[in-house]
């Protein structure tokens, strides 16, 4: 199974669990999971042992998904994924694949509860889209 597979499969579990914390707004927020709990699943699909997954949490942050910053103004910047120390991809590629990739499905998990529940506005049009399409995260 592909990194991708692997990742949709997780994200499903996650959805099913009713795992995720944060908020949603026009004015930013976050959509995220505790790292233990991803890292749970994650470990069990590709096979590692517990110490391997001790290790890899304190190369993360303490929870993992996607978020955007609010710039000011009524704008949003872009939707932007979790990091991971860069380690992870020399020492368990596999792990840093997966993970990219459900940072990558958190993005679009993000838009989609974003866009349902954020009504299109002046500000959406005129700054948050171009914002986006630039590449801005933040304002500092």
């Amino acid at each position: 199974m592909n990194n991708k597979q692997i990742a949709k499969e997780i994200l499903q579990e996650l959805k099913d669990n009713d795992t995720f914390i944060g908020e949603i707004g026009d004015r930013g927020g976050n959509l995220r999971v505790s790292t233990e709990r991803l890292l749970n699943i994650v470990i069990g699909k590709v096979g590692l042992s517990y110490e391997d997954e001790e290790y890899i949490r304190y190369k993360m942050p303490k929870s993992f998904g996607a978020y955007c910053n609010y710039l000011g103004g009524g704008i949003r910047g872009s939707i932007c994924k979790s990091n991971f120390d860069k380690c992870l991809w020399k020492e368990y590629p596999k792990v840093a694949g997966v993970l990219d990739a459900i940072g990558n499905l958190f993005i679009k998990y993000y838009k989609e509860i974003e866009s349902e529940d954020i009504e299109p506005d002046y500000w959406n049009d005129k700054a948050t889209k171009p914002a986006r399409k630039k590449g801005i995260e933040s304002a500092y």
